[in-house]
């Protein structure tokens, strides 16, 4: 099946649609070559799984959605996993609100470049808690597994962050592929909402000095 890969723009945080104003949420998803980055965003967005490998530069896609009652919509940057493009990866880093760290169950160095990717998003964004779900891609290739499930538990264990959510996933057979997508939203969604209670509470301790 072809494979049509629309490329957006980025727009501001909320988006005006003939039913209202929608709230808008920049997603970045990140991981090494070949691990299923695009066929999982593609599987998302067009139900449709695209099998051949094609090396990415960086590719947008936007899909309407409802999570939780809510409706908003998503703004997902598919972006390379190829070495040697550190600079254009940061400026998108930045940009982002959430992430999609995508490794291959069958690949264990694409485990690790999950974990560096993981710290190197928090260097980045300069926080100790950002909105991040871990895909292991793949599941469905059980022959060839390379990462266990429980070591990719431990790591997530170690995380401090309790918000920081792994699923198994397969882009072929459509397992946990929306999961993936609406969970860093609602990874982004209690950030937003814990930041507003801080401010919150700092603008009610101003007013009382």
């Amino acid at each position: 099946v072809p494979c049509t890969i629309p490329i957006l723009s980025l727009m501001s945080t909320e988006v005006v649609e003939s039913s209202g104003t929608q709230i808008r949420y920049n997603i970045a998803v990140i991981g090494d070559g070949g691990v299923g980055k695009s066929a999982l965003t593609i599987q998302f967005v067009d139900q449709v799984f695209c099998d051949e490998y094609d090396p990415t530069i960086e590719d947008q896609h936007r899909k309407q959605v409802e999570i939780d009652g809510e409706c908003c919509v998503m703004e997902i940057l598919d972006t390379a996993g190829q070495e040697g493009l550190t600079v254009m990866r940061d400026q998108y880093l930045r940009g982002a609100e959430g992430f999609l760290i995508v490794f291959s169950v069958c690949c264990q160095s694409s485990f690790k470049a999950a974990k560096d990717l993981y710290e190197h998003v928090l260097r980045v964004k300069d926080s100790n808690f950002v909105p991040v779900v871990f895909a292991g891609n793949k599941c469905d290739l059980k022959a060839c597994r390379a990462v266990s499930p429980e070591e990719v538990d431990e790591f997530i264990a170690s995380i401090r962050d309790p918000n920081v959510k792994y699923f198994e996933s397969s882009a072929k057979n459509k397992v946990n592929v929306e999961e993936c997508y609406h969970e860093v939203v609602r990874s982004i969604r209690k950030q937003n909402a814990s930041k507003t209670t801080r401010k919150n509470k700092k603008n009610h301790l101003c007013t009382l000095l």
